[in-house]
């Protein structure tokens, strides 16, 4: 099925987000055929807006008004179809812009849960190994903060936790990272269980 979303410019329906989140993980995946897909769409689109130009003049020269008539409404299906074609692009290209953000900046795609192990107003450690993906920086709100680890899942990230606590880090705790970005753990859970709509209704 080449058109799975509306018009370019519509909100998109359930549907149609369950369909663009699968495509997105399978991009984070394979970013190759996301670029491939991307250039076949301009391509099509390419192809439309001359069958487009054809159909004008044809519609310009024609006698008969049955004529008109037909390659009017062909005009008006090309034209359907091509709005439909740059919503599909614009999705992809949103879609393209993310995964190069998230690959540009090294950043684990998905949903990671660190352990904050601080958070300091003056405090600044003098070694910061920021070469390292287990440990993360993060400079925000006047406060430097400190993260260790990267976990998929919610109780190896809780187990660490302990272990860290049991080294005389008392206060450390979870934090959940959605695509790099910093969330909550409801923002987590919500985002879980989309995952999980979105598995069941692919089986």
């Amino acid at each position: 099925m080449l058109f799975q979303g509306g018009l370019f410019g519509q909100e998109m329906s359930k549907e149609d987000r369950k369909f663009w989140k699968q495509k997105a993980k399978m991009y984070v995946k394979n970013p190759e055929a996301l670029q491939a897909e991307f250039e076949n769409f301009q391509d099509q689109i390419k192809d439309l807006k001359r069958r487009n130009r054809e159909l004008m003049e044809q519609a310009a020269t024609a006698q008969s008004s049955d004529l008109v008539d037909s390659l009017r409404w062909a005009l008006i299906e090309s034209q359907s179809e091509n709005e439909a074609m740059q919503g599909q692009m614009e999705k992809l290209r949103r879609s393209l812009s993310t995964q190069k953000t998230v690959n540009d900046m090294g950043i684990r795609a998905g949903l990671v849960y660190r352990v904050q192990i601080g958070a300091y107003v003056f405090h600044e450690m003098q070694s910061d190994p920021g070469d390292s993906e287990d440990f993360v920086v993060e400079r925000a709100d006047g406060f430097n903060k400190y993260l260790i680890g990267s976990f998929r899942s919610y109780e190896e990230a809780e187990e660490f936790r302990d272990e860290v606590r049991s080294m005389g880090l008392s206060g450390a705790w979870i934090v959940p990272y959605i695509d790099g970005v910093r969330a909550t753990i409801d923002e987590a859970n919500q985002y879980l269980q989309r995952q999980q709509e979105q598995a069941s209704f692919l089986d």
